[in-house]
Parts: C-alpha cells; sequence; structure tokens
C-alpha cells in the first residue's frame, strides 16, 4: 500500500496529564480533520476487501461532516485492514469520550502499520497511545478487556509486574518485589500478593473466587489442562475465566519466551474451553489484533448466563454518557447529539 501519509502531530516536550493533553489534541484534529484524497484511498486500499475503499471513504465523508457517531458505525468493522481506518475510527471514539477504545484501535494501528517508524499522524497517535498507556496502565487493550470480568473477589494469575486489574489479588511465582527474568517481564518488579504457580493455589478454597483471569500465562504451563481444573475448582458456580494468550496465527508464540510451552490460535482456545468439564464458553476472538486473543468462560450455574457483550457495551455507554454532560455543561450541542446517538447504539447493540 503505497499514499501519501497525513503529517505528523508536534508533541510538546513533557505534559503532566496525557488524557487531557489528547482530548485538547483531538479536538483541534477534528477541526480539519486529515483526510485522504480519493486517489490515494484507491492506491491504499489496493488488494484489500472490495468494500474497504468504499467503506473508508464513507467514514471520511461523515467525520468530515462532524457526524461522529457515523464515522465509527461505518469504520470500525474494517480497521483491522487500514490504518487510516484504525487512526481515524480511534480519534472518532476520542471525541466521544471512549478513550479506553481509542487506545485499542491505536494500538490495532500499531500492530497493522508497515512503517511504524515514519513521521506521520500514525505514528503520532502511535506515540500518543504508548504515553496514554504508560501514565495509566490500565488503559491497555488487554487490561481493558478483562476489567469488565473483576466483580468481588478474584486473582490475577501470573500477574508479574502489570496486574490486569488493581483490585485482584496477584499471583506469581515471583515474589512482590523481585524481578521478572524471562521474557516482557524480565528486569520487572513482581507485584505479587501471592506467591504460587498458578496450577496449584491450596491457599484458595473451593468454590471461592468470583472471577480468574490470566493474561499471557496458560502457554507458559506444561499441563495446561490440570491449570485449568486448578481455576475451575476455585472458581464459584457462576464465576468468570478470562484468558488471553498470543495469537500463534500472528506471532511465533515459542520464540516470545523460553518458558512458552504451547500455542494457541482462536480456533484451538475456542475448541479447548468446548472439552473442559463445569466450563461453559461465553466469549472468543481477538483482543490485540494481529497480537493476541482471548476466551472468557463461565463455571456453570443454575443462574443468568454471563453477556461479555452486553457488559462491554453497558461501561462504554456509561462513558459516552458522562462525556456528553461534559459537552452539555460546556454548551457544545452537536457533539451531544453524536453522543446521544453513540449512546443509544451501544445501550441497544448488546447481544
Amino acid at each position: 500500500m503505497n499514499w501519501a501519509y497525513p503529517p505528523p502531530v508536534e508533541f510538546p516536550d513533557s505534559v503532566d496529564n496525557v488524557r487531557d493533553f489528547a482530548g485538547g489534541l483531538i479536538a483541534e484534529i477534528l477541526t480539519n480533520p486529515p483526510l485522504l484524497a480519493k486517489e490515494d484511498v484507491n492506491a491504499s486500499c489496493d488488494g484489500l476487501p472490495d468494500h474497504v475503499a468504499d467503506v473508508l471513504q464513507k467514514g471520511q465523508e461523515a467525520l468530515k461532516a462532524g457526524a461522529l457517531h457515523e464515522a465509527r458505525v461505518v469504520l470500525e468493522p474494517v480497521a483491522v485492514f487500514h490504518p487510516h481506518i484504525a487512526a481515524l475510527c480511534g480519534i472518532a471514539c476520542y471525541a466521544m469520550g471512549r478513550v479506553e477504545r481509542a487506545v485499542s484501535l491505536w494500538e490495532t494501528l500499531y500492530r497493522i502499520s508497515e512503517n511504524k517508524d515514519t513521521p506521520s499522524l500514525y505514528n503520532s497517535l502511535m506515540v500518543l497511545r504508548g504515553a496514554l498507556i504508560t501514565q495509566e496502565n490500565f488503559l491497555h487493550p488487554e487490561c481493558e478487556a478483562m476489567s469488565v470480568l473483576c466483580n468481588g473477589r478474584g486473582v490475577d494469575v501470573g500477574c508479574g509486574g502489570n496486574k490486569t486489574c488493581p483490585n485482584a489479588i496477584g499471583v506469581d511465582l515471583t515474589p512482590e518485589g523481585d524481578t521478572g527474568k524471562y521474557g516482557g517481564q524480565a528486569g520487572v518488579e513482581s507485584r505479587a500478593n501471592v506467591v504460587a504457580s498458578g496450577d496449584y493455589m491450596p491457599m484458595f478454597e473451593d468454590n471461592s473466587l468470583d472471577y480468574v483471569i490470566s493474561r499471557h500465562n496458560l502457554e507458559h504451563y506444561q499441563d495446561y489442562i490440570k491449570t485449568l481444573f486448578e481455576w475451575t475448582r476455585v472458581l464459584k458456580p457462576g464465576g468468570v475465566l478470562g484468558v488471553i494468550t498470543p495469537d500463534h496465527e500472528w506471532v511465533d508464540t515459542i520464540s516470545l519466551d523460553s518458558t512458552h510451552y504451547h500455542v494457541f490460535t482462536q480456533a484451538s482456545l475456542e475448541n479447548l474451553f468446548r472439552h473442559i468439564p463445569f466450563l461453559e464458553p461465553v466469549y472468543t476472538g481477538p483482543c490485540v489484533p494481529r497480537w493476541s486473543i482471548m476466551a472468557v468462560v463461565q463455571k456453570t450455574s443454575l443462574n443468568s448466563r454471563f453477556n461479555y457483550n452486553e457488559s462491554i457495551n453497558k461501561r462504554e455507554a456509561g462513558r459516552v454518557l458522562d462525556c456528553m454532560e461534559n459537552y452539555r455543561r460546556e454548551g457544545k450541542a452537536v457533539l451531544v447529539s453524536e453522543l446521544a446517538k453513540e449512546a443509544e447504539w451501544l445501550i441497544q447493540n448488546q447481544q
């Protein structure tokens, strides 16, 4: 894909609050949205599915007209195909108060971009996404995907130095304060509250936890079936398990870390959880496109089934409504109207 990249954004040497700075930057960008010329749209979509160019053009027109909600709805389903789509969709989401979703889309932008270091709008948004995550670790897309599960008392197995949920009980072989030795945890101080291997946690009673989350951990066990049985044991009936692993369709899992023993794809992860007794699959899909996959399962219960998509959209609608009230106080009627549409869409599309 060859086309003229939009120019980069100028950043100050330092900012105290990255989230607030980004809000001002996005508002400024939207006064003159970075749109590709039609010939660049066509050139950049060469080799992509036929509909992507039309979607990009339609999304650009919506953004130019200030129709943030329409732009997001049009662009988001194909964001993984094109860096400009991921960039624009993230901009629209940020302006509508969906900061976490914007960061996730700019993470997608990072994963799909061929020229990450080329000065451009894309590079600027990747830098902004990194700065946001550095200042607020829980903005990371994998944390965002799992945090909706973290209600009540639960554990973050293999937490290392980066807890996925701040209130989870961190479980790790590396004691708190010691530094990790392998992979992404090399040199990182552990934040574990409990020192244990995730496949043997006798300090937790049967049916005692509301959730278990495991981020880039399952692939480290030689016997991952034993591990899943242990996580099932400690979960209450109706409790939820969230698992994130590298996506072996896109990354070489074994070469990432010398302590990786197994590889998973979306299909194999889904198939695995169909065969673990007392666990019912709820959701399986990409987490970070071209990097990680995730599964959410629930320990069987006579009560209602956990609905992952409903929980995500409900939370997103709340964020949009909070932002809408801020715009209302500032007298920004056009933005209030756009956010009302976005909130209504999120509420109606919870299945």
